[in-house]
């Protein structure tokens, strides 16, 4: 499995979670995928499901046709080594969550190429500094431009805790491990955070922009969005992000 794609050769990789912010926003589907590195054809693996994932959407070859020449259908970061993370560190499932939430882009009504494929046979060297280039530029960052791929990451972590401490003898350490696995997912909102700390409840009111959760009716009023429930927002000038379910 791999996490980026193009929908045409020579075209612009982006994320399993960036066709999948477009398919849930506007219900754009693409129905070919390649890999950006050694153009082999690929296809879509939970992008375009309606329902919440407890899985990450990503990409995979067909059956034998895999990755050439030592690809992985990823890009090879160079400004930060790469670390094996513990496993009580790493999200449940093979979730490969969003890493950062960016602005909402134009509808996408045909890829936007930025370079030429090919038209010989790719070397490794090429594939690989193909790869070497797109992590410089940070392509291979999963990012989002809707909430719920970021809420779906959230509640898995949830859900993964739920099955591993079963009742109500089990709730510290059930809290316990939600904690550690939050804290161990970056997120980049207006500033760097992780998951622990960007979701709020409206009543924990933060300096820099947050994701506030509430139950109650959402209201637009002075260019805001204002849910009406049971907590009051603290400083009105507080920094929210708001999407509509």
């Amino acid at each position: 499995m791999s996490s980026l794609a193009v929908v045409e050769l020579g075209g612009e990789a982006l994320t399993a979670w960036e066709y999948r912010s477009f398919y849930l926003k506007h219900g754009t589907i693409y129905k070919e995928f390649y890999c950006p590195f050694c153009e082999v054809p690929l296809f879509a693996r939970l992008i375009y499901k309606d329902e919440e994932l407890k899985i990450s959407p990503s990409f995979a070859h067909f059956r034998g046709n895999p990755h050439k020449l030592e690809c992985d259908g990823e890009a090879i970061p160079v400004s930060e080594p790469k670390i094996n993370t513990h496993k009580t560190q790493m999200v449940p499932r093979d979730m490969h969550y969003p890493e950062a939430f960016v602005d909402r882009p134009p509808p996408r009504v045909s890829p936007i190429a930025t370079s030429q494929s090919t038209t010989h046979a790719l070397t490794e060297s090429e594939i690989f500094d193909r790869r070497k280039s797109a992590g410089s530029h940070r392509k291979s960052t999963p990012s989002a431009h809707l909430l719920q791929p970021i809420v779906e990451a959230y509640n898995s972590v949830l859900s993964e805790a739920y099955e591993l401490y079963i009742g109500e003898n089990k709730k510290t350490e059930r809290s316990e491990w939600i904690n550690t696995m939050l804290a161990g997912m970056k997120l980049r909102l207006e500033d760097s955070t992780t998951y622990k700390d960007a979701f709020k409840s409206p009543s924990w009111v933060h300096q820099y922009k947050r994701i506030y959760h509430e139950r109650g009716k959402v209201v637009f009023e002075n260019s805001k969005f204002i849910i009406l429930g049971k907590y009051k927002m603290a400083d009105s000038t507080a920094k929210c992000i708001t999407q509509p379910a």
